[in-house]
């Protein structure tokens, strides 16, 4: 059975995560309509679901290396604390960072980190490993340790409450919601000058799938590890941007 929303929106969100959230939240409080479309039958439910809540200072980031993202972290040290402080519910540390070198190679590469966050105008630095007990003295790989690079200023937040909070404000000021909707087809219509997507909405006990016709004059991707997906979706001619392909990778933290 096909349903349709005759409305076109200012904004369709693609992927209902931390990202998805944020964009959300923003796009909204930015006087947008907007309608997040979540896959899966609750938000927040993949990577967003058991993500660290770190906010970095991003002090190894540099501008030659990666533009965008050294920018992006630049804004974001300022608009994490503004964030912050009026969110008063979520739980937050301000507990700092210690990136530990286990042989000579890591010790080499957190000293390289130094350099690239004291350029940045970070307070880091490297501490021995009588000073690494005095603040970890319960850590285990302490003893084995050649050193480490301390970052004082970095914080935890409560990760999924952190991004819930963003779409709790979003949804308060008027932002549609869809989950259990994976989008099929995205398309840009030339002659009305709107995206139309196509989305698969599951019900909640299975059986068949129902349809949404959207409108949009923007289309956002906030798909996460499958934002390569949702890419892929898009009709390309031959001259445009080749579509991407995500390798998801990982991290060890202790």
């Amino acid at each position: 059975m096909a349903a349709s929303l005759n409305e076109v929106f200012d904004v369709i969100i693609i992927g209902c995560g931390a990202v998805g959230a944020a964009v959300a939240r923003e796009m909204t409080l930015l006087g947008q309509k907007c309608i997040v479309l979540e896959k899966n039958m609750d938000v927040l439910s993949e990577a967003s679901s058991g993500n660290t809540g770190h906010l970095t200072t991003g002090f190894y980031y540099t501008k030659k290396r990666s533009p965008l993202e050294f920018e992006m972290v630049r804004r974001a040290l300022k608009l994490n604390k503004e964030w912050l402080d009026l969110q008063v519910n979520v739980p937050r540390s301000h507990c700092g960072l210690l990136m530990i070198a286990m042989n000579e190679e890591e010790f080499n590469t957190i000293s390289e980190y130094q350099v690239k966050g004291i350029a940045n105008g970070e307070d880091v630095r490297i501490i021995g490993k009588r000073e690494l007990v005095k603040l970890e003295p319960n850590l285990s790989v302490v003893n084995d340790s050649v050193g480490a690079l301390y970052s004082p200023e970095e914080c935890l937040a409560d990760g999924f409450l952190l991004a819930l909070s963003n779409l709790y404000v979003a949804l308060y000021h008027g932002c549609h919601l869809e989950t259990r909707c994976r989008v099929v087809k995205v398309k840009k219509d030339l002659h009305q000058g709107v995206w139309k997507v196509t989305a698969e909405k599951r019900a909640i006990k299975g059986g068949k799938l129902s349809k949404l016709f959207l409108r949009a004059r923007k289309v956002i991707n906030c798909g996460g590890n499958y934002s390569d997906e949702v890419d892929h979706l898009v009709p390309r001619t031959m001259d445009e941007e080749k579509p991407f392909t995500i390798q998801p990778g990982a991290n060890t933290l202790f």
